[in-house]
């Protein structure tokens, strides 16, 4: 299932994630992801249970990237229940060309 937090800036999206992230984490069978942009700026707020993915290390650059970039983390763990991104159009460098395919 993918769930889109949509809303302007300020409007309390990032809060609502890491409150869905965290309720995962007390109650999944499996491991849970946090990908962002900049983990740091949320990693006081969330679970240790959480594995967090910080994405500025990567040069991502399309959706297709970013794809790999998700692909790469399952393949390294087949237990992943869940995974939870934020900021996904700073990502990719606001580009929105390729989102309808991802």
């Amino acid at each position: 299932m993918v769930e889109l937090l949509i809303g302007k800036k300020g409007t309390g999206k990032t809060k609502v994630l890491i409150d869905n992230v965290n309720t995962a984490a007390a109650s999944a069978e499996g491991n849970v992801v946090f990908i962002s942009c900049n983990t740091t700026q949320n990693m006081y707020d969330i679970s240790s249970k959480v594995r967090m993915a910080d994405t500025s290390e990567f040069d991502i650059t399309s959706w297709d990237e970013f794809l790999g970039f998700i692909c790469g983390i399952i393949s390294g763990n087949f237990d992943i229940t869940n995974i939870f991104v934020d900021g996904t159009l700073k990502i990719v460098k606001n580009i929105t060309e390729g989102f309808e395919s991802f």
